[in-house]
């Protein structure tokens, strides 16, 4: 999960959700797919919904003198900010809805900043140290900028039909040498080159795996096995444990073991 903030800004009174750190789940799939996808902080959107079962929150945030980026870019408003205090606030919706009416899926809810981010698909999806082991030719940098997203309520809820990609927050993804937006087809091909699987597995991933396959093939059961080696060398690089066993049974299949388990 994507590590988030809250902010309400005194000068403007809105409210601002702030990207700090960027999840491993987030990197890899931006190294896979070209774009940057940001986990929801549902639990800060509930409290925003102002839903009938919590009529009152508790939300650790910061009060900020000054105006908050949307405001500052918009409206050249004083971007002097002074952090006054963070504190367990109690937040009634209401507060909220007075600057953010959230009840319309259509109305912007508050801003979610995303800072910088940039790699190669190597270091994007976990898999850089593999690469500078193995002296591989880690390819051109993808450069995700700095974004003021400005979703709207229908968005951050994940309400279908309220707007496009409701369900998503994201950034595409740049060629840092030309500036242009990464292309499927021309990450595909990059992935091609550098011996990157479509499931973001490198070929030294493919090597340790069929090797494990080769040496346990007498075995019944490798369930557990798996299970094991995808939490110590996967599981941190981002990689969904759906995707691991996906290339798992496809090499087994290839090494002619059927990868299903007897009862």
């Amino acid at each position: 999960m994507c590590k988030h903030e809250l902010y309400h800004f005194q000068a403007c009174n809105h409210f601002g959700i702030e990207i700090h750190e960027v999840c491993s789940g987030a990197l890899f799939t931006s190294g896979l797919k070209g774009y940057l996808p940001i986990c929801k902080p549902d639990k800060i959107f509930r409290h925003f919904t102002g839903d009938e079962i919590h009529l009152t929150v508790t939300v650790l945030w910061h009060d900020i003198d000054g105006a908050c980026r949307e405001c500052v870019e918009k409206h050249h408003m004083d971007d002097t900010i002074y952090q006054t205090d963070e504190v367990h606030r109690s937040i009634h919706p209401a507060a909220i809805k007075a600057s953010h009416p959230p009840l319309d899926p259509l109305a912007r809810g508050p801003y979610v900043f995303v800072p910088r981010i940039a790699g190669s698909v190597f270091r994007l999806i976990g898999a850089g140290q593999i690469a500078r082991d193995h002296w591989w030719a880690e390819g051109p940098t993808i450069v995700f900028p700095q974004t003021v997203l400005r979703p709207t309520w229908g968005q951050l809820r994940g309400q279908p039909g309220a707007a496009a990609a409701a369900d998503k927050l994201e950034v595409r993804g740049q060629w840092k040498a030309s500036g242009t937006e990464v292309d499927a087809e021309e990450l595909d091909d990059l992935h091609g080159l550098l011996g990157i699987s479509e499931k973001g597995m490198t070929r030294q991933d493919i090597t340790d795996i069929m090797a494990e396959i080769q040496f346990n093939q007498g075995l019944e059961s490798l369930g557990a096995k798996w299970a094991q080696m995808w939490a110590s060398s996967f599981a941190g690089r981002g990689m969904p444990s759906e995707l691991f066993n996906e290339t798992v049974e496809e090499l087994m299949v290839r090494a002619g073991i059927d990868g299903e388990e007897e009862d």
